[in-house]
């Protein structure tokens, strides 16, 4: 009888301490025979919860504008899937904070570069003092992209111009 009056106050107490140690994670004992999964490195296209890409690239939805920061030596490149082939028409438009359109041109080089099992290649640069806030869009008026393309994006990356950069 003794035995589970020490006992009691030994559990309760154990309880209280794994219930306040911070850790949210659940045992295997505690929620049955569970095996930890990988996360998905696989591209989902219709996912945008990263606009905000690795090295800075930003992820603009076709009809949207968002505002993209300009890192220094920086020109920045608006590219497209290499899928919507050369004869893609977007109609893009890039402005500073102030409302005053920058200068859209074509790129230096047209150089793909994969992301995520995808290939995309420069239709567009663009050049802005450093840590400028540029606003660009993209829209797709003639509607020249497939209609059954997963794709709804561009993606405003920059490139570096100092050697070994970009």
């Amino acid at each position: 009888m003794k035995l589970i009056w020490t006992a009691v106050p030994a559990l309760i107490a154990a309880a209280a301490v794994a219930g306040c140690s911070g850790d949210n994670s659940t045992s295997s004992t505690a929620s049955g025979s569970s095996t930890p999964t990988a996360p998905s490195t696989t591209f989902d296209p219709a996912d945008h919860s990263d606009d905000d890409e690795h090295g800075g690239a930003v992820r603009v939805p076709l009809g949207e504008t968002r505002k993209v920061l300009v890192p220094a030596d920086a020109v920045m490149e608006i590219k497209v899937p290499a899928s919507w082939g050369s004869s893609i028409a977007l109609r893009c438009t890039a402005t500073d904070a102030g409302g005053q359109r920058v200068e859209l041109r074509p790129p230096d080089a047209v150089q793909p570069e994969q992301v995520r099992e995808m290939t995309w290649t420069p239709l567009q640069t663009f050049s802005a003092p450093a840590n400028a806030e540029v606003t660009v869009g993209c829209s797709d008026p003639a509607t020249k992209i497939p209609p059954n393309d997963s794709i709804t994006f561009i993606r405003v990356v920059p490139r570096g111009l100092m050697p070994g950069r970009g």
